[in-house]
């Protein structure tokens, strides 16, 4: 729906100390938040309002910016954005990754990891867990605001020693209640490129 090419000013510092005081639309992420806007605008301008599908965003760990999950949260879009930010979340566990860590196991998932950088194929099991957040912005952002997202872990198991295990934190406002759901939410987010 949307694509961009986009390259680094050699002049520009990706980040520089005065970043938090920028508007959004002025820092470099803001290209995830045009993406978003024009996937969206081509889907309006395209079809009529009856037949428009949900978009779902897949993003890997570049996509992970607030901004980005707060326009998600107020349009009728779905994500599945791979974490970067152990972000902060309210709850006894204040933090994401120890949020979803303490989580009830949902279920095991097994999947094949192709082979590839001299690493032979092998099968992988997963440890599946999700919980509902709240993330809660940082204090040196006024204008961001808290929203509601699930994350979700995939953690290998059993990693034979010759390999590095598989570790899967992902954002996604899709529905991830049961281990059907879950394995959705992560089949979706492998078709990333």
């Amino acid at each position: 729906l949307h694509q961009a090419f986009w390259a680094r000013p050699p002049e520009d510092e990706p980040h520089n100390g005065n970043q938090r005081q920028r508007p959004i639309e002025d820092q470099e992420s803001y290209k995830w938040i045009e993406g978003l806007e024009a996937a969206r605008e081509a889907i309006d301008n395209g079809l009529p309002a009856a037949e428009r599908p949900r978009l779902l965003h897949v993003s890997d760990r570049e996509g992970d910016i607030h901004d980005v999950l707060q326009r998600i949260s107020d349009s009728p879009d779905a994500a599945i954005i791979r974490a970067a930010q152990n972000r902060s979340v309210d709850g006894d566990v204040n933090r994401a990754f120890a949020a979803v860590a303490a989580t009830a196991l949902v279920g095991i998932h097994r999947i094949e990891v192709s082979a590839r950088h001299g690493a032979k194929k092998r099968i992988a099991q997963l440890e599946l867990r999700a919980v509902d957040l709240t993330i809660t912005p940082s204090h040196n952002y006024p204008k961001r605001q808290p929203v509601r997202w699930t994350l979700v872990e995939a953690r290998e198991i059993n990693t034979p020693a010759d390999a590095e295990p598989l570790h899967w934190l992902l954002w996604t406002n899709l529905p991830t209640t049961t281990w059907a759901e879950i394995v959705e939410s992560l089949r979706c987010y492998a078709f990333r490129w």
